[in-house]
C-alpha cells in the first residue's frame, strides 16, 4: 500500500495514493479530501486543535527518476513533516496471477496512449511506461531463468 501517516495533536492524518494517481487524504478515518495527482496540487483541510479550527495542507511531488513519491504536511504555510515514500507502479488484476506480463504491458500501454492522445498529466505517462518496462523485465527474467533450467537438465 502507498501511503504515510502523521500524527497532529491525537489526529491521525493518512495520505494514500492509488497506482492511478488518485489521492486521498483521511483525518481520523474521515475522508477530507481527494484529487488527481497533478503538479502543484495541494490538499486543503481543517482539523480542531485545542477548540479552535488550523488549517493544514499536503502537497506530494513524484520523482519520475526514482520512483519516490515525497509528501509534505503544511499548517498554514509552515512546513511540519515531510515523509518519503517508495512507489509501487504496477498495478494487481486477476488476470496477472496468470500472465502478470501480459496485462502490465497492456495497462502501461493503454495509459501511455491515453495520456499521450488526452494531454493528461506527465505521471500518467511514467506509469504507463514503468508498468510496460516492468513486464519486459519480468518476461526476460522468466526467460533468462526458464533457459538456466534448461541448461541444467541437459547437464544432468
Amino acid at each position: 500500500m502507498n501511503c504515510v501517516h502523521f500524527n497532529i495533536d491525537q489526529h491521525t492524518i493518512r495520505y494514500h495514493v492509488t497506482w492511478m494517481g488518485i489521492e486521498t487524504i483521511t483525518v481520523n478515518d474521515i475522508q477530507v479530501s481527494k484529487k488527481l495527482s497533478l503538479p502543484k496540487r495541494k490538499h486543503r483541510f481543517n482539523i480542531e486543535i485545542s477548540g479552535k479550527k488550523e488549517a493544514f495542507f499536503i502537497t506530494s511531488k513524484q520523482s519520475f527518476s526514482t520512483g519516490l513519491i515525497t509528501v509534505q504536511l503544511f499548517h498554514n504555510t509552515i512546513l511540519i513533516e515531510e515523509k518519503v515514500i517508495a512507489f509501487n507502479f504496477s498495478p494487481v488484476h486477476k488476470d496477472e496471477l496468470k500472465h502478470p506480463e501480459n496485462s502490465s504491458f497492456i495497462t502501461g500501454l493503454i495509459l501511455t496512449f491515453l495520456s499521450i492522445v488526452f494531454d493528461w498529466s506527465p505521471f500518467f505517462i511514467f506509469i504507463g511506461l514503468m508498468c510496460m518496462f516492468n513486464s519486459l523485465c519480468t518476461t526476460s527474467s522468466n526467460m533468462t531463468n526458464s533457459q538456466h533450467s534448461e541448461d541444467t537438465k541437459s547437464i544432468d
